[in-house]
């Protein structure tokens, strides 16, 4: 009967490495100083992604990730009892590399769209009226990924949004956000 055991707890380990889905959990670090780089600050983000092609030198796939990010101390002393909270959500296709001379480091890019929801409790400032109000707009991630053991993996990687031109939304300073998002990754 240990025999059995043995040989299954083998072969799901082994499938398990060679599986298409992964889970990350990310801290996103904002990095500018543009209405959200300076007056956010990154909460978590988590995501999964799926890789549905694969060969010895690449693989790509498709990742879906959601993020929040909540207003710093500041933005409540401009105005009485004003709060923002910001959530992402960024569906995206992802290629990443495999180095023969470095087999656990992989380059990693991406493109996908993303949505930038700002939930607002208060009314007294310009960008963000009371309610809720979401922006769509391109992104791009470059960055890479380290294999610590078979099925965990540390990444980091630079992210851009580009919002789209509306509204109170029409520069560069309401509408660009850039990350730099660090986390592990676990395969299943």
């Amino acid at each position: 009967m240990k025999k059995i055991y043995c040989f299954l707890l083998l072969t799901f380990g082994l499938y398990a490495q060679n599986t298409n889905w992964s889970i990350e959990v990310n801290y996103p670090i904002l990095v500018d100083q543009n209405l959200v780089g300076a007056n956010f600050d990154g909460l978590f983000e988590v995501g999964t992604k799926y890789v549905f092609w694969e060969n010895v030198s690449f693989k790509t796939g498709v990742s879906l990730h959601t993020g929040l990010f909540q207003d710093k101390e500041r933005i409540k002393d401009l105005a009485t009892d004003f709060d923002v909270l910001v959530w992402t959500l960024q569906p995206r296709v992802f290629g990443e590399l495999f180095l023969p001379s470095l087999p656990k480091f992989h380059p990693i890019v991406g493109v996908g769209y993303s949505a930038v929801t700002f939930f607002t409790n208060g009314n007294n400032f310009t960008f963000f009226p009371e309610g809720t109000e979401t922006r769509y707009g391109i992104n791009a991630i470059a960055g890479f990924s380290l294999e610590v053991s078979p099925k965990w993996y540390f990444h980091a990687h630079y992210d851009f949004i580009q919002l789209s031109k509306s509204g109170n939304f029409n520069n560069p300073y309401l509408q660009n956000i850039n990350l730099v998002k660090v986390g592990v990754g676990y395969r299943l």
